[in-house]
């Protein structure tokens, strides 16, 4: 299942990373690259820090 998201993450990221080009004003690919993946990133630190907050609330 692990293998499924991270090969839907990098779909996601190639997707972005063309919007994010296309929209922006000379922005290069691989900067675009670079902070979608800094965005995804960060997101599931953020919802892995959610989940075992989540985790630890339930076991109180």
């Amino acid at each position: 299942m692990h293998g499924d998201r991270k090969v839907d993450m990098e779909k996601s990221v190639d997707t972005w990373t063309k919007e994010l080009v296309k929209n922006s004003d000379g922005i290069k690919p691989e900067t675009a690259q670079r902070l979608v993946r800094d965005i995804y990133s960060s997101a599931q630190k953020d919802l892995l820090e959610q989940v075992a907050q989540a985790e630890y609330e339930r076991e109180e």
